[in-house]
């Protein structure tokens, strides 16, 4: 439950579900289904995010009862066990990279975690922070992933075609409130295009000239976020942006990961 899982797509339920309610999706549409359209390209950037829970005590409370439940078990068994994993207040989930050179994508995904897998008595009812990453670049035509795990070993994915023409457009016109946080300009959907329940604010990244910056398929990247649609029992997430560098000059080299194409 608290470990974490790859995920090749970057945007998770939350931005699906509320995206699309808000403004509905390019390719469900019978035009989009039917003449493919190149994407127009946002120019380089260089965009950093991150994701935290909005309470930590709450958003560690279920691994806080598996580990008093092992606790107890420990006590009957008259075993030593540790204290439980000190969370800092500094404490974020997740942190997201984003690069592109107008042409090809990248995306870095470091993801910290309550591991509660060594949380049984034998073992001490160990708790700890792992932390995962997983990256992805997608460029001439394939998708190249690698994954780290929590113990640091690294799996390459074999490439998958993909055609970066064929993402169908869609539509960003909702999100035409303007904010500024940490300097990163935002296009957020008005409350009354937010679905109840899923998030209560919702952003994402524009250029000076009030442009979307898209990923490989064409979706705006969240980057000021209240979302509500976790587990209930972790509370709300915060998406906030760290950085955002429009313009720059991005050396090619950021692309190459993952294994050589077959």
């Amino acid at each position: 439950m608290f470990l974490t899982t790859t995920n090749k797509t970057r945007f998770g339920s939350v931005f699906s579900i509320v995206f699309l309610t808000a403004c509905g999706s390019g390719s469900n549409s019978p035009a989009a289904a039917n003449m493919p359209q190149t994407p127009v390209a946002s120019g380089s950037y260089e965009v950093v995010t991150t994701i935290r829970p909005e309470i930590i005590s709450k958003y560690q409370a279920i691994a806080k009862v598996i580990y008093d439940g092992c606790v107890s078990s420990a006590q009957l068994s008259k075993l030593s066990y540790k204290p439980f994993v000190t969370i800092p207040a500094s404490f974020i989930r997740q942190k997201d990279t984003y690069i592109s050179d107008g042409k090809a994508f990248y995306t870095k995904t470091d993801t910290w975690s309550i591991d509660i897998s060594d949380t049984q008595p034998d073992k001490g009812c160990a708790t700890s922070i792992a932390h995962t990453v997983s990256t992805q670049s997608v460029h001439d035509g394939y998708i190249y992933a690698v994954d780290i795990d929590k113990d640091g070993h690294s799996n390459s994915s074999s490439p998958e075609q993909y055609n970066m023409a064929a993402a169908a457009a869609v539509d960003k016109s909702a999100y035409k409130l303007a904010k500024a946080i940490n300097n990163v300009s935002l296009g957020c959907l008005d409350t009354n295009d937010l679905l109840a329940g899923l998030a209560t604010e919702f952003c994402i990244v524009k250029d000076a000239a009030g442009v979307a910056l898209t990923t490989f398929d064409q979706q705006p990247i969240p980057a000021y976020v209240r979302s509500l649609a976790t587990n209930d029992a972790e509370g709300a997430m915060l998406t906030e942006p760290v950085s955002a560098k429009i313009g720059i000059q991005v050396n090619p080299s950021v692309f190459s990961i993952g294994v050589a194409k077959q």
